[in-house]
């Protein structure tokens, strides 16, 4: 199978791009600097006064770097021909296609496409720690399964909500640590920035992989109800089968569970692909196929819960 590769450069040259070209309907800003000096970019697309907006992003997962291509995908889909009709001035996309990009990076291209020293030396330092409790893999395996961040952070564990009781590794590692406290890394304030200074309708999560939609994180009444028929609409766009996060017994202190829990805002996380992480190059376009008309239903989702 091919190696995929999408760079953090890449993502900033064709958002410029997109930028440039645009017009009125897109602008970027930079949310947070990751921990080896990446500005972590937010792409908003359509009017910020628009009454409704939605929350997409990717690349939260060092390792998931194919769902950035993705949405980079859907974002110029959202310019074509086909979207023309169907940009309007009430709704607004907030796309971060690359929430993690030192973890992506790392995950690329390992220990060279890390820019500063100090962090290089720390995550070498990690990789003969990790040799030394008999994870003995090569270095260049060890970095390419890497899900946290520069830090050593999961990011998708690292939300407020559920915090407390999610134990997993105790210090920092390339999957499933904390960190020290919620919210404390640059790249969870940075999908958190955005939740906070928008009226939020709708959460997107790509992550990989399962070619399934996780939902229902334990709400009730018309929160469950609302991101019900959220994974649904989502689900037969996709044609990917609805897992209940609850009764998959899935970790906790993710970005999902946050707006859904603690901010009542429907969320879904999307597992794109079938093979292990990093995906493969040769299931990119069945994933896009899938997910072409993903931002359509969350426009339509929107729609519904405005009648």
């Amino acid at each position: 199978m091919t190696k995929f590769r999408y760079s953090y450069e890449q993502m900033m040259r064709r958002l410029d791009v997109l930028e440039k070209s645009s017009g009125r309907w897109m602008r970027k800003r930079v949310l947070e600097i990751s921990a080896d000096g990446r500005p972590i970019v937010e792409a908003i697309l359509g009017e910020e006064s628009a009454p409704r907006h939605v929350l997409i992003h990717a690349g939260i997962h060092g390792r998931e770097y194919l769902n950035t291509a993705l949405v980079l995908r859907q974002m110029e889909d959202y310019f074509s021909e086909e979207w023309e009709d169907q940009r309007r001035d009430d709704i607004c996309f907030h796309v971060i296609p690359m929430v993690n990009p030192d973890g992506c990076t790392l995950s690329q291209e390992g220990l060279s496409g890390i820019q500063t020293q100090e962090v290089r030396e720390r995550l070498e330092g990690w990789f003969q720690q990790a040799g030394e409790k008999g994870i003995r893999v090569p270095e260049k395996i060890f970095f390419e399964k890497w899900k946290s961040n520069a830090r050593g952070v999961d990011i998708n564990r690292n939300f407020g909500v559920g915090w407390e009781e999610y134990e997993g590794p105790e210090a920092p590692c390339g999957e499933g640590f904390k960190g020290y406290a919620p919210e404390e890394e640059a790249e969870t304030r940075a999908v958190l920035k955005v939740g906070r200074e928008y009226p939020i309708g709708c959460c997107i999560a790509y992550h990989s992989s399962g070619n399934l939609i996780y939902w229902d994180y334990g709400s009730k009444d018309w929160v469950y109800e609302a991101d019900k028929l959220l994974a649904g609409m989502l689900g037969r766009e996709t044609g990917y089968e609805l897992h209940s996060t609850v009764a998959d017994h899935t970790d906790q202190a993710g970005c999902s569970d946050y707006f859904v829990l603690g901010c009542g805002i429907p969320a879904v996380t999307v597992e794109t692909g079938k093979a292990d992480c990093p995906l493969p190059a040769e299931e990119f376009p069945e994933i896009y196929a899938c997910n072409r008309g993903v931002w359509q239903s969350a426009a339509g989702f929107l729609g519904l819960r405005h009648i």
